[in-house]
C-alpha cells in the first residue's frame, strides 16, 4: 500500500503536476473552493504539515512526522492521532496505521471522531465499501495457512467472509474482485463465485455489469485484451477485442512493443475497457470510441485513444500536432455545452470529478479547472493541482505530496 506520493491525477502521467509553472503562477498553497477561493491556508498552519490528503465525507487528513491530524472543510482540527498513515474516510470509517516501520506497521480502522473501532492488526487494508473491507492477514503463525492472505471483515470487524484470496478488491454493486490460484473471478458478499475464477483480469462491478478480461491490458506479451461482459448473476452479455495503438506524442507509463518494433499504448489497469454510466470503451482499426449498452455509439466520433467516462464526460486525445487533449459527453440538446466540441484545446486533463475538470491550456504550463459547459472556472494559474473532491481542490506546493 503508498504511504507517500507524488500526487498524479491527470489522464497522462503521475508525475505531470511537477512541471513548471508560467509567470502568472499563484502562489497559493492549500484547499480552495469552487469559485477558487482558498479557504485553507496551508502556509499558516503551525506546525505546517508535511503531507496533505483530500476531502472525504466532510474532512481531511494532514500527515506530520509523528501524528495524523483531520480537519473539517473550513480548516478546523478535529481531531489528531499518533498514527503513522492515514488513508480518507469511506463509509464512516478511515483504515490508520501504526508501527515504527515498513516491517511491523499494522493496520485498523477510526470513527469520524477519531475512535479506534477495528484494532490495527492487519498487514493492509482497503476502504469501506458496501459495508465490507478487504484486509491482508498478519503473517504472524496464529493465521496458519491463511497468513499473508486476504479477506473481508464486516463493519464491525468481524469476519464477513471465511474464504480467503491472493488479492480482494471493494465491493460494488455487491460483488468483489478477487484473485484465487493466480487467476481472478468475482464473489458475492456470502463469498459465492459468481464470475468464475479463470480471467487474467476483472475490473469493478458498474451499473450492474461486471467486465472480466483474457490478457492483462498491461504492457508486454498480454497487452491485448478479450473482453467480457456479464450481469449482476453471472450470466455473459457480450464480448469485444482491444488491442494496443501506436502513439508517438502521448507519453504514459505503460508501453508495448509491437511487432513493427514501434511503441504502442494498450488500455491499462487504470483505463480499462470496462463499464461506467452505461457505456464502455471500444476498439476498432487501431481507433477508441464510446459504446452505450455494448452496441450503439454513445457518442460521436473515434479517437486515437480515450480515457472511460466520469461525469457523463470523457476525456478525447489526438495524437497529431505534438498530442492534445479535450471533453467530449454532455447531451446533444446542450448546444452551449461541450457534447459537439471538435476542438483539442489541452496538453492534460484529468476526468471529471465533481462537476469539474482540471486541465493544463499550455505544455509544461499551470493548471486550472472547467466547468461542464468547457469553459474556465477557474483561470490556469496554479502550477501544482489535484483534482476536486467533496468540494475541494489541493493547490501549490502541498500537491506535491498526498497523505
Amino acid at each position: 500500500m503508498r504511504t507517500l506520493i507524488i500526487a498524479g491525477f491527470s489522464a497522462l502521467t503521475v508525475a505531470a503536476l511537477t512541471l513548471s509553472g508560467c509567470s502568472s503562477t499563484s502562489h497559493q498553497n492549500g484547499y480552495i473552493d469552487k469559485s477558487g477561493n482558498l479557504v485553507v491556508d496551508i502556509d499558516k498552519l503551525n506546525p505546517k504539515p508535511l503531507a496533505i490528503g483530500d476531502y472525504s465525507e466532510e474532512m481531511a487528513p494532514l500527515k506530520y512526522e509523528k501524528s495524523i491530524a483531520f480537519i473539517d472543510k473550513n480548516g478546523k482540527v478535529l481531531f489528531e492521532r499518533p498514527f503513522r498513515n492515514i488513508r480518507p474516510f469511506s463509509e464512516s470509517r478511515a483504515a490508520f496505521s501504526v508501527g515504527t516501520g515498513d516491517a511491523d506497521q499494522k493496520w485498523g480502522f477510526i470513527d469520524p471522531k477519531g475512535n479506534t473501532i477495528i484494532k490495527p492488526i492487519y498487514a493492509q487494508v482497503k476502504p469501506f465499501s458496501e459495508g465490507f473491507a478487504a484486509v491482508k492477514l498478519s503473517a504472524d503463525k496464529a493465521n496458519g495457512k491463511d497468513a499473508g492472505r486476504w479477506c473481508y471483515i464486516d463493519e464491525n470487524g468481524a469476519r464477513a467472509v471465511q474464504q480467503t484470496f491472493e488479492e480482494a478488491g471493494p465491493f460494488a454493486d455487491g460483488l468483489a474482485a478477487v484473485k484465487l490460484n493466480k487467476r481472478m473471478g468475482s464473489i458475492n458478499t456470502s463469498g459465492a463465485f459468481v464470475v468464475p475464477v479463470e480471467y487474467d483480469v476483472v475490473y469493478d462491478a458498474n451499473d450492474g455489469t461486471v467486465v472480466a478480461a483474457q490478457g492483462t491490458g498491461a504492457s508486454g506479451p498480454e497487452a491485448a485484451q478479450t473482453v467480457f461482459y456479464f450481469d449482476k448473476s453471472g450470466n455473459k452479455i457480450t464480448q469485444k477485442e482491444i488491442h494496443p495503438t501506436t502513439l508517438q506524442n502521448l507519453s504514459p507509463m505503460l508501453w508495448t512493443t509491437n511487432t513493427d518494433k514501434a511503441l504502442a499504448r494498450p488500455l491499462s489497469t487504470w483505463v480499462t475497457p470496462g463499464f461506467c454510466c452505461t457505456k464502455s470503451i471500444a476498439e476498432s482499426n487501431g481507433k477508441f470510441f464510446i459504446e452505450q449498452q455494448f452496441s450503439a455509439r454513445a457518442f460521436a466520433g473515434s479517437f486515437d485513444y480515450i480515457f472511460p467516462v466520469s461525469n457523463g464526460y470523457f476525456v478525447a486525445y489526438s495524437d497529431a500536432n505534438g498530442g492534445k487533449m479535450d471533453y467530449r459527453g454532455g447531451v446533444p440538446e446542450d448546444a452551449s455545452g461541450i457534447w459537439n466540441n471538435k476542438q483539442f484545446r489541452f496538453y492534460d486533463a484529468a476526468p471529471f470529478s465533481d462537476g469539474m475538470g482540471m486541465v493544463q491550456e499550455t505544455k509544461g504550463g499551470n493548471y486550472g479547472y472547467i466547468d461542464k459547459s468547457g469553459n474556465f472556472a477557474i483561470k490556469p494559474i496554479f502550477e501544482h493541482a489535484r483534482s476536486f473532491k467533496n468540494d475541494r481542490a489541493v493547490v501549490g506546493d502541498s500537491a506535491l505530496h498526498d497523505v
